[in-house]
């Protein structure tokens, strides 16, 4: 039973690595589409929710409770800094595109 708990963390904690560029990816293609560009508003909030759910999984299948020293809450912060890394990245890129067509 332990090994199933293992494997759903894990496939949690390699999800919470691939999800913040690959939705900002999906979410900025869909956006670029004609009449589509409030999609842009729903990066930060999907995911911020996307990586919360994940990260809960991970203390979930771990059994931890937050109690006890920070063994697994250390393990989370490249999860945290690759999402905060993304939403800046995507909305940098957005400033610069909404820049550069104000420009021309």
């Amino acid at each position: 039973m332990e090994a199933v708990f293992f494997v759903i963390g894990a496939v949690a904690y390699i999800s919470g690595l691939v999800l913040p560029v690959a939705a900002a990816r999906y979410i900025w293609r869909q956006s670029a589409r004609p009449g589509r560009a409030w999609g842009h508003a729903l990066c930060l909030p999907v995911l911020l929710a996307g990586e919360y759910a994940l990260i809960w999984i991970v203390f979930w299948a771990a059994h931890d409770d937050g109690e006890g020293p920070p063994g697994l809450g250390l393990a989370v912060i490249p999860i945290v800094l690759l999402t905060a890394a993304s939403v800046l990245a995507y909305y940098l890129a957005l400033a610069w595109r909404l820049f550069r067509r104000a420009l021309a």
